[in-house]
């Protein structure tokens, strides 16, 4: 019995590793994921070597899905240096959304939001509570 647990949990840690895209799903991630690319959808799969009903069903399965998740960690992860100084540029022209959106990254401030009811005034809140004792602890309904 053991051995056949072991062969078992043996081939489902083979298929879960050496799971790899092939060429063409690795192409069609460069094409989706590369911000100066502007062909339409359908034509970088086309370009990538597949077809739409092929592409849609890979999208379905989980290990491209992470697959396409970690190139897209990786891309963005490369660019945060150039987005922090684009940033702190639109700052220093004293833009004052990129000012808030600093501040707020950073930790020093929070925006507040106030709600009022009508008129400004207070919010009405109408509740209903229910309690529900254990029998035992019931006093006697019928005295």
């Amino acid at each position: 019995m053991e051995k056949k647990q072991a062969k078992k949990r043996r081939k489902q840690q083979k298929t879960v590793s050496t799971w790899s895209p092939r060429p063409e799903l690795i192409r069609i991630v460069d094409f989706l994921l590369n911000p100066d690319d502007r062909r339409s959808k359908a034509e970088k799969i086309k370009d990538a070597g597949l077809t739409e009903p092929v592409f849609y069903r890979w999208m379905k399965d989980e290990r491209f899905v992470d697959y396409i998740n970690k190139q897209i960690d990786k891309y963005t992860n490369a660019e945060v240096s150039e987005v922090w100084k684009a940033l702190i540029r639109n700052c220093r022209m004293g833009k004052e959304q990129s000012i808030k959106l600093f501040f707020e990254l950073k930790g020093v401030y929070k925006q507040k939001h106030e709600i009022t009811g009508e008129g400004g005034g207070p919010i009405k809140v109408d509740a209903t509570v229910n309690f529900y004792l254990p029998d035992n602890q019931r006093g006697d309904t019928n005295a």
